[in-house]
C-alpha cells in the first residue's frame, strides 16, 4: 500500500489564521466552532463564563469594543449561557434545546452540551461581532441589549421576542384584585 497520500498534510496556515477569527460567524468553520464550544464548557464549570465571553467580545471582528460594552455584553451573554452550559442535569438541555431550536433527543449527555455549547457559540460571536458594529451614543447596557436581541434573532430563536414589545395574546389568567395573576405564561 502507498503511504504517501497518508503522510500528506497540505499547508493550512493561512486557513487556520482565518478560522482564529471568530468575527464573521457565518464563515466560521466546524473546527473553530468546536474549539469554541469545547471553551464554554471548560470555562461555565469553571464559573468564569463572564471572562472568557469578555475576552471573546474583544476579539470580534478585530475590532476594539469599549469595555463597558464588552462587560455589558459579557453579563448578559454569563446569564443567559451559565444554565444552559453546566454540565448537571437535563432540564438545561432540554429549554436550551427549545432555545436554539435542537433536537437533542437520542444524544449522550455530553453529546448535547457539546451540541448545545456550539449553538451558544454561534450566539455569542454573532452578538460580540454587532456589539463591535454599533455606532451612535447609546448607552452601554442598551447597545449590549441590541446586540444580543439582534443575534437571537438569528440563533436563539426561543429567546427573540417575535414581536418586541408586545404581550402574549394567550394564557390563563384571572383577577385578583388590582392584580393579574397569570398561571401558564
Amino acid at each position: 500500500m502507498n503511504h504517501r497520500l497518508l503522510d500528506y498534510q497540505p499547508p493550512l496556515d493561512a486557513l487556520e489564521q482565518a478560522l482564529e477569527a471568530p468575527g464573521n460567524v457565518a464563515g466560521w468553520s466546524s473546527a473553530n466552532e468546536m474549539r469554541v464550544a469545547a471553551e464554554l464548557l471548560e470555562h461555565a464549570d469553571e464559573g468564569v463564563l463572564e471572562s472568557y465571553l469578555d475576552g471573546m467580545i474583544g476579539g470580534a471582528d478585530g475590532r476594539a469594543v469599549a469595555s463597558d460594552v464588552r462587560a455589558a455584553l459579557a453579563g448578559i451573554l454569563g446569564r443567559i449561557g451559565r444554565p444552559l452550559l453546566r454540565q448537571a442535569g437535563a432540564t438545561p438541555r432540554l429549554s436550551a434545546g427549545r432555545i436554539f431550536a435542537l433536537e437533542l433527543e437520542g444524544l449522550s449527555p455530553e453529546d448535547q452540551a457539546f451540541e448545545v455549547a456550539r449553538h451558544f457559540g454561534r450566539f455569542a460571536a454573532d452578538a460580540a461581532r454587532r456589539a463591535s458594529r454599533a455606532t451612535g451614543t447609546a448607552s452601554a447596557q442598551l447597545v449590549a441589549r441590541r446586540a444580543a436581541v439582534a443575534a437571537a434573532q438569528e440563533f436563539a430563536p426561543g429567546l427573540a421576542p417575535t414581536n418586541p414589545g408586545s404581550r402574549p395574546s394567550t394564557g390563563t389568567w384571572f383577577r385578583r384584585g388590582r392584580q393579574l395573576v397569570v398561571l401558564n405564561p
